[in-house]
């Protein structure tokens, strides 16, 4: 519990002090200020803003699987272009650090299989955010493969530093971090990787990391995804914009500012 809240404490306070900092160089910028610099300080702002709930997700997910609240939705999708997208996102960020990203696999044509997308998505982006995070130079390799027994296979590699022998077995373990020093130079919960375990157990697959021979370390994924036909694609309503009158019951003044706008947005 110390341990938590004293790791707690420091990251969330981080990308607060932040949002908090740029909102009050917002409100005292001069109305000549340039727009391009406003643009940049609202992206920091909102970029801030998304880390501060990625932790308070963490923190909700780990809190819903530790009492046995968390339940999977499982849907047909394509673990194809789930892959693909993962791979955009982490090029995206790899980019920020001059990194390679590869993507590896059957990726030319759909893979339609059944289970929780969402959930094996929140855990490839846990495991290529780790690999960019980790990773000063080279190559992160996200690659799939099906095996002829029904298992799917993927894999997160890096050429970063590897995992430190005392770290193999607890990397995965909530609250652990490989660099976890008193400075924790990478940040984060620590919570990631637990998170990712547990939820590939709900998959009733396995995850397991290991440094490569070469460098770097790798995270493996196996699961069985049942294939499965495509859905049918209903049609497409035509877009049109609503009208009408809403009854907004808020007691939150800041969400129903927000819940305002994008009423008045939609026609209403």
């Amino acid at each position: 519990k110390n341990r938590f809240l004293a790791t707690m404490s420091h990251e969330m306070r981080t990308p607060l002090h932040g949002m908090l900092g740029i909102t009050r160089m917002l409100q005292r910028a001069p109305a000549n200020a340039p727009p391009a610099e406003r643009e940049r300080q609202l992206v920091t702002l909102e970029r801030a803003g998304e880390h501060l709930l990625a932790l308070i997700t963490d923190v909700l997910d780990f809190s819903r699987i530790e009492s046995g609240q968390l339940r999977l939705a499982t849907a047909p999708f394509d673990l194809a272009a789930l892959v693909a997208d993962v791979g955009e996102l982490t090029q995206v960020s790899g980019r920020d650090k001059g990194l390679a990203v590869a993507v590896v696999g059957p990726l030319d044509g759909p893979c339609w299989v059944h289970g929780d997308a969402a959930r094996l998505r929140q855990v490839l982006i846990n495991l290529t955010g780790n690999a960019v995070k980790f990773t000063d130079q080279g190559t992160v390799t996200l690659s799939l493969a099906r095996r002829a027994d029904g298992l799917t296979v993927l894999q997160v590699s890096d050429t970063g530093p590897g995992i430190a022998p005392d770290d193999l077995g607890r990397v995965v373990e909530a609250f652990h971090q490989g660099d976890g020093g008193p400075m924790r130079r990478h940040g984060g919960t620590g919570l990631g990787l637990a998170i990712a375990r547990e939820l590939v157990r709900l998959m009733h697959g396995e995850l397991d990391g290991a440094n490569l021979p070469t460098g770097g370390a790798c995270f493996s994924l196996r699961l069985p995804l049942p294939a499965c036909a495509a859905p049918v694609q209903a049609t497409p309503e035509p877009a049109h914009r609503l009208a009408g009158r809403v009854l907004l019951v808020e007691d939150n003044p800041v969400n129903a500012m927000v819940a305002e706008a994008m009423l008045a947005r939609a026609g209403l």
